[in-house]
């Protein structure tokens, strides 16, 4: 592993960059107008005070960045949001409350970038572990350049404190024997899909904090509609009984909290006679219930997010997934970009049925850029609309 001083050596030989974003000022984290570079001939660079208080030993400590990711599909209300973005959270507005068993992506607010001669691992800080709070390890490429994505989970049953440029794992650098191959990095660039990601680039154009190559398992309708309505159950302290099926759908669809309009002004127009059958709740009907829910697939659209991803150098990016629905035979598809500020990109899609089949087929979704540029992941948001 690779001292302070040996690493003040490499930077001084471009063998390894590393930059700030944020800087303490008067007892509070500020964003530097640019990236400030760790640079040993110029102690007065704000970078430098950040890099020599961090790097102790053979290790430097990184520290939170602004941008935090849940993964619970629900969060509580008053998180500071980022963009709008569903669970992404600004901890330059507050700090996160992680809660019980709560696992967030998170990015350091240290940029590294490496030359191909020198490679890292991040490991998690006792302090943190002996919290019950868990920081993922990873590895750091020779031709890494970006901040350090990571994964933290809150092991305990308790709630735990997330505050920006908190001290979060530590780095440590090693030499790798001989020269990674140029091709490398090349190759690398190309596919890692995190690569050359950098605060000013997130926070000032639109770009995701976290983008995934791997997405989760769809829930099936059924699972969808039961898992809403439990939620919806417990929310309000009881299961329903005695709700007849039109009262079913009205429940249903407030538990969703469904973010279309017309959905809304159905909520709000029925909520006195919601509040009646509420009040007639009992533990004996769940799965009567639930077997309404089921029932009320065939009338209620189907909705989601997908991540279509552009190659590097390619100005065309194509995604096909399959849906399945009882009425497909009589419905449209409609998308738009989840961030629709991004105006650059195009975007058309269609639906088709399967031979013979009324009830499955696939959903096309076709993306055009102007210009070919890096490999970058776009989420789309896209609704099944029923005639």
């Amino acid at each position: 592993m690779l001292t302070k001083n040996r690493i003040d050596e490499l930077i001084r030989l471009k063998e390894i960059a590393i930059s700030y974003s944020f800087g303490l000022k008067d007892g509070r984290w500020n964003e530097f107008e640019n990236e400030e570079f760790v640079d040993p001939d110029k102690p007065q660079v704000p970078a430098n005070r950040l890099f020599d208080q961090h790097f102790f030993g053979d290790r430097l400590t990184v520290t939170l960045g602004p941008i935090v990711k849940t993964h619970k599909r629900h969060w509580p209300s008053n998180r500071a949001r980022f963009k709008n973005r569903d669970g992404y959270f600004d901890l330059r507005v507050k700090s996160l409350i992680l809660q019980p068993r709560e696992t967030v992506s998170i990015g350091t607010n240290e940029r590294i970038i490496l030359k191909g001669k020198i490679a890292a691992i991040t490991l998690p800080r006792l302090t943190n572990v002996d919290a019950g709070l868990l920081y993922i390890p990873s590895y750091i490429d020779p031709y890494w350049d970006g901040i350090l994505q990571a994964v933290v989970h809150n092991m305990t049953d308790r709630q735990q404190e997330l505050s920006l440029c908190e001290r979060v794992a530590i780095c440590r650098f090693y030499r790798i024997e001989g020269n990674a191959p140029e091709s490398d990095a090349r190759r690398f660039a190309a596919k890692s899909h995190h690569y050359g990601q950098s605060w000013p680039k997130i926070l000032k154009e639109d770009f995701d904090p976290f983008p995934t190559k791997k997405s989760p398992v769809e829930e099936t309708l059924t699972q969808k509609y039961i898992n809403k309505a439990r939620r919806f159950w417990e929310q309000q302290g009881g299961l329903i009984k005695g709700v007849g099926l039109t009262g079913s759908a009205v429940a249903v669809a407030y538990g969703l909290g469904v973010a279309w309009t017309n959905l809304k002004r159905d909520i709000v127009d029925k909520g006195d006679q919601l509040e009646q059958e509420i009040k007639q709740i009992r533990n004996s009907d769940l799965s009567a219930i639930s077997n309404k829910v089921v029932a009320l697939s065939d009338n209620i659209p189907q909705s989601g997010i997908v991540n279509v991803q552009f190659k590097n150098g390619e100005t065309q990016a194509k995604l096909t997934f399959p849906i399945t629905h009882s009425r497909l035979n009589v419905a449209s598809i409609w998308m738009q970009l989840e961030n629709p500020s991004s105006t650059l990109i195009e975007v058309n899609g269609r639906l088709d049925l399967l031979p013979g089949r009324t009830d499955t087929g696939n959903v096309l979704i076709d993306l055009q850029r102007p210009t070919a540029g890096n490999e970058v992941m776009v989420r789309v948001k896209w609704l099944l609309l029923l005639d």
